[in-house]
């Protein structure tokens, strides 16, 4: 992967827990793990393409150089998105990066 591929900053966050607020409800709280350049591509549709595969329901595919720390229980927020990852694809078994397959939540 190019470097100049990689203009996107996105942050990646771990769910640290969860606690209960004033009135009672649960929210989760979630911890910055790192902040890394990224390739973010935003896909149309219902049925969205990436490299000759059909996903149904994800919204982003997210780049970033390989982490072995990256799970599909995480999430990344780039800018005011946040985007949960669905999974997390090592496309060339090099270790030289990473493919997060996302869906955006409100």
């Amino acid at each position: 992967m190019r470097a100049g591929q990689l203009r996107h900053r996105v942050t990646i966050q771990q769910n640290s827990g969860s606690s209960a607020n004033s009135y009672g409800e649960i929210t989760a709280s979630w911890a910055t793990v790192a902040t890394v350049p990224a390739e973010v591509v935003t896909l149309g549709g219902d049925e969205r393409r990436y490299r000759h595969q059909v996903e149904a329901g994800m919204s982003h595919v997210v780049t970033i150089r390989h982490r072995s720390d990256v799970t599909a229980q995480m999430r990344v927020v780039w800018g005011s998105r946040t985007l949960e990852i669905e999974s997390v694809v090592e496309t060339d078994n090099r270790q030289r990066e990473l493919v997060l397959m996302c869906k955006e939540v409100a």
